[in-house]
């Protein structure tokens, strides 16, 4: 029988995995003993297997960690494409996530208490990573010049050395798990003391530039934060994402890039912000009445009948609403039939010019 390449033993491995063939990935760890690559494997396990899986697969060596190199990536088929200039490396203990990498699987999603227990097990086998690892770090180094007289000239040369990123980081577990709000993995990682996201993160959520990645990824990565974060069944999921967003930036505010307000990267304020319980939680805790312009504001309020908003915003602006636009609120709101809206703006413009 002609001996099986690396890559169709891979296959195999992953084969059984998906059909939870718990003796068939034994039979094979027993065969060939060592596998070249097993993030998928261990990370469809966690998703859809359970933890007897994981601890048979973490058991034997499986890793999330693989050989980033292109050749690598291509032989596993382990890249995401984002565009024709951009991929990055699939980070597949994110499996962990239900809502990550939605696929065509016929199998069932573990149980959370199933999450929680691999979560547990990978930690407790170090079978992940605690902190991320910056991809590159500047070093200066002395080294001597020969001139044409024959003379050393001593020189300090700045070189970027290479250091390849580590994957199976719970850093970008938590990232992602508050972008889904993955109440129980957040609690479980917080158990671990993984309270923290990476810095690179950080400065992505805050739109700053970093050396980790370049500035060609930097819009891809803000509007999936973006894209994620603003995927909401309902308000109060909205500010569980912001409360938890401050809580492992350890922030009592944070500064969005303007373009996080709005639906898209040029498009329209997306007024989700301005809904009842959101909006008073993003006016004290955000930059939302710097980043976008007053008259969008209002007319979000307005639109959700949010008088407690109308009031924040109007003390947080200072300065008395003109007269004509007043006018104009009020002609919006009741042509919109915002009732209380209606009223606050009527009483306001009592108050303010005695009408």
């Amino acid at each position: 029988m002609k001996e099986l390449n690396k890559q169709q033993k891979v296959a195999l491995l992953e084969k059984a995995v998906r059909h939870d063939d718990y003796d068939r990935v034994k039979s094979l760890f027993d065969e060939h003993k060592e596998f070249e690559f097993t993030a998928r494997a261990l990370g469809l396990a966690c998703r859809y297997s359970g933890i007897d899986m994981v601890r048979l697969l973490v058991d034997h060596g499986a890793s999330f960690d693989y050989t980033s190199s292109p050749a690598f990536t291509k032989k596993y088929n382990c890249k995401e494409k984002i565009s024709n200039s951009f991929s990055y490396d699939i980070e597949y203990l994110l499996y962990l996530l239900p809502d990550r990498f939605l696929s065509n699987e016929t199998a069932n999603i573990v149980s959370d208490q199933n999450r929680i227990d691999e979560l547990n097990y990978l930690y407790k086998k170090k079978a992940v990573i605690k902190k991320d690892k910056k991809r590159t770090k500047s070093t200066l180094k002395e080294t001597n010049l020969v001139s044409l007289d024959g003379k050393k000239i001593p020189i300090k040369v700045n070189y970027v050395e290479n250091v390849r990123r580590e994957h199976g980081s719970l850093q970008e577990l938590l990232y992602y798990a508050i972008l889904y709000n993955d109440v129980p993995i957040i609690a479980a990682l917080k158990e671990l003391k993984v309270v923290k996201i990476s810095k690179i993160r950080a400065d992505i959520i805050r739109g700053k530039a970093n050396d980790d990645y370049d500035k060609g990824e930097l819009p891809y990565f803000q509007n999936e934060f973006i894209s994620l974060f603003t995927s909401v069944k309902d308000s109060n999921e909205l500010y569980m994402k912001l409360s938890n967003l401050l809580q492992v930036l350890n922030a009592k505010k944070i500064d969005f890039p303007p373009r996080f307000f709005r639906e898209e990267m040029t498009g329209p304020f997306n007024t989700i912000f301005c809904e009842r319980g959101v909006f008073e939680a993003f006016v004290t805790q955000t930059n939302i009445c710097k980043a976008v312009g007053k008259a969008d504001i209002f007319r979000g309020l307005i639109e959700h009948d949010n008088v407690v908003g109308l009031q924040m915003a109007a003390d947080v602006y200072g300065e008395p609403i003109a007269k004509k636009t007043l006018d104009k609120y009020i002609e919006l709101s009741a042509s919109e039939n915002r009732t209380e809206a209606t009223t606050w703006f009527l009483e306001y413009k009592h108050k303010h010019y005695g009408i």
